[in-house]
């Protein structure tokens, strides 16, 4: 599984963790190895959107994070 991550507030970094840039996705060999890391790293509050559709043109899961979230 691949995923790219983009952060509504357009930050590069979350509490030191730096996002990888969005022409650089990051494998996971299942869900349960990207739960296991996303905790591992503090991801913020995020949202899966579906690859190849109008939110997402890439042919990867976006992994959009909400670090802003009130």
């Amino acid at each position: 599984m691949k995923f790219v991550f983009y952060d509504r507030d357009d930050n590069k970094t979350y509490e030191g963790w730096k996002y990888p840039p969005q022409t650089n996705p990051v494998e996971f060999s299942s869900l349960e190895e990207f739960v296991e890391w996303s905790v591992e790293v503090g991801l913020p509050r995020h949202t899966f959107v579906p690859p190849n559709g109008e939110q997402n043109r890439t042919p990867y899961w976006l992994v959009f994070c909400e670090s802003g979230y009130d």
